[in-house]
């Protein structure tokens, strides 16, 4: 039972990391971070099928793409780089705890 409540927790902690990074690599390794934890809860709950493809997909497949993404774009140096988030994130944020307040509550 903890072991279910701890990776259901490093889910939503890698999945607000990812929203809330500025640097986009952080963000896409903290996105397959989330989906590796959600392949161990399919592994749990006894459906290896799914869990073997999220973690091909959702971890190696678009980390993949991702990153290769990242790769070939251009980076603008540091003193030009916008400073902190919008205020405009903070909703989504709020909606996410929200949805997984009721969640856990229904759960």
């Amino acid at each position: 039972m903890i072991l279910h409540v701890v990776i259901h927790a490093a889910i939503v902690i890698f999945a607000l990391l990812a929203v809330l990074l500025t640097d986009l690599l952080r963000s896409a390794i903290s996105l397959a971070l989330a989906s590796v934890a959600l392949s161990i809860i399919f592994f749990q709950l006894g459906v290896p099928y799914a869990a073997v493809f999220e973690l091909s997909v959702g971890a190696g497949l678009v980390m993949v793409l991702l990153v290769s993404a990242i790769g070939m774009t251009r980076r603008t140096p540091p003193e030009q780089e916008e400073k902190g988030k919008s205020p405009v994130v903070i909703i989504p944020i709020l909606a996410l705890i929200a949805v997984a307040g009721i969640d856990i509550a229904a759960f």
